[in-house]
């Protein structure tokens, strides 16, 4: 298995002639604890961890690959997001010092694509955020409370729920992070785009090439996801009556999108 992989990754990069040495560790340390790694590979992407790889370790031919196969994402986007054209090149020039140069005793950030994915999707995420991030440089930010979740404060809540909320603060918080953590890795990055990066409908439907239509519903099954999710947890974990269930999970729903932004926040 793992030799097909590597030939595969060979016949997909060509002008890339990388060391099994070099490689094997690298798709190693891409995997879970305890992970049996041939049979992880199914569900890794292969072809582009070679290529990333490559990347990391600085090869010359591997870089080469990488801009002629990627680049044009960046030019695509600005387009897509229609921004000045000439933008395109300021953002390439920082991808290439952001993504592939070391930074002292850092590796360089394209070690950070884990092949979950495709490479192309995580660096057209980068690319929009980069780009987005410069639009927005005279913009003022808005900055949202860190910890919904620990700061809830709905108007006119009575001293029962007041109560209710500060016993099991911690179980709610327990419940909501395993939520979003069994979200899908993509409904994962959809909502860190819009609630933490301020990223638009639009904006996003431009790094998935995806209608608006599509990524609006994309957005909404994540949400409800995480809602379903921690209702469930909570209705098995607490010994709470149903009309005290519903009243102080009805103050946490209304504050749904703030403790989102907290818990996908980088720390």
């Amino acid at each position: 298995m793992l030799a097909d992989k590597l030939e595969s990754a060979r016949v997909a990069w060509p002008e890339v002639a990388l060391d099994d040495a070099h490689v094997v560790p690298y798709l190693a340390a891409r995997l879970g604890p305890g992970e049996d790694m041939v049979a992880a590979l199914v569900a890794l992407h292969v072809n582009d961890l070679y290529l990333a790889c490559g990347c990391a370790l600085g090869h010359r031919d591997a870089l080469a690959a990488f801009e002629t196969a990627m680049f044009r994402e960046v030019d695509t986007t600005v387009a897509a997001m229609r921004a000045p054209a000439a933008l395109a090149d300021d953002i390439k020039q920082w991808l290439r010092q952001k993504l592939f140069v070391a930074e002292r005793t850092t590796v360089p950030r394209i070690a950070d694509y884990a092949g979950t994915g495709e490479l192309r999707t995580w660096f057209r995420v980068i690319a929009a955020r980069a780009i987005i991030s410069e639009l927005r440089k005279t913009r003022r930010e808005v900055s949202s409370p860190d910890d919904a979740l620990d700061g809830l404060r709905a108007p006119g809540a009575d001293s029962e729920l007041l109560l209710i909320r500060q016993q099991y603060q911690a179980d709610f918080k327990v419940a909501f992070e395993a939520a979003v953590e069994q979200l899908e890795p993509r409904q994962r990055n959809l909502l860190r785009q819009q609630l933490v990066d301020g990223l638009t409908v639009d904006e996003i439907a431009a790094i998935y090439r995806a209608h608006r239509v599509t990524v609006a519903r994309w957005l909404a099954k994540a949400r409800k996801d995480v809602w379903s999710a921690t209702r469930s947890a909570l209705a098995a974990r607490l010994q709470l009556t149903s009309s005290e269930l519903e009243a102080a999970l009805r103050e946490i729903r209304s504050q749904l999108d703030l403790s989102l932004s907290r818990v996908l926040k980088p720390q």
